[in-house]
C-alpha cells in the first residue's frame, strides 16, 4: 500500500512514517526526491540577490543619465529660443532659420515684418527667428548669448538708473 502524500510549498510530497515519497512512485527516499528535484531548480535558485541589486540600481541611472545628456540641454535650448523670440523688439536685426537677415520693423503677436532690402519686407512667424545680430559688432548671437547680452544691458541701466537719482 503505498502511503497518502501531503504537498508543502515547494511541489515536492512531504514522507509519511514509513519514509516512502508516493511521487516517485519507486520507493526511493523523501532525501533522495528532495535533492534530486533541488539540483533541477539549482540554476533558477541561484540568481545572487546582489545581481538583483544591480539591475535595480542600474536602471534608473541609466534614465537620469538619459535625462541629465539628452532631455535637460534640449529643454535648454527651447527655453532660450522662447525667451529670445519673446524679447524680440521693433528695430533689432535678425536672422531666420532660413538665413535671411533683416530688421524687424513691425511686431504683432504671432508675426514679424522683417525688412530685408530698403523698400522690401517679408511677413515671418516669430517662431522663424533663430538669432539676433549685435548691431555695434555685427556679431551674430546664438539665443542664450543674446538674452544674457540684454540682462546685462538691462542691469547696467539700472544702475546708471539708480545713480543718476
Amino acid at each position: 500500500m503505498v502511503p497518502v502524500e501531503e504537498f508543502d510549498a515547494d511541489g515536492l510530497g512531504s514522507c509519511c512514517s514509513e519514509g516512502v515519497a508516493s511521487r516517485s512512485g519507486r520507493g526511493a527516499s523523501c532525501a533522495i526526491v528532495r535533492a534530486a528535484a533541488s539540483a533541477v531548480d539549482a540554476p533558477a535558485r541561484l540568481v545572487d540577490p546582489p545581481e538583483r541589486t544591480m539591475d535595480l540600481i542600474i536602471f534608473p541611472l541609466l534614465m537620469a543619465g538619459m535625462y541629465l545628456l539628452l532631455i535637460r540641454p534640449q529643454q535648454k535650448k527651447l527655453r532660450a529660443q522662447r525667451m529670445l523670440v519673446a524679447s524680440i523688439a521693433v528695430g533689432d536685426v535678425v536672422v531666420t532659420a532660413g538665413g535671411i537677415i533683416g530688421t524687424v520693423r513691425v511686431l504683432t503677436d504671432d508675426r514679424i515684418h522683417l525688412e530685408v532690402a530698403e523698400g522690401v519686407e517679408i511677413r515671418l512667424l516669430r517662431g522663424a527667428v533663430s538669432r539676433t545680430i549685435d548691431p555695434a559688432t555685427a556679431e551674430v548671437l546664438d539665443p542664450e548669448e543674446a538674452i544674457a547680452r540684454q540682462e546685462d544691458e538691462r542691469e547696467a541701466g539700472e544702475r546708471d538708473d539708480g545713480e543718476q537719482r
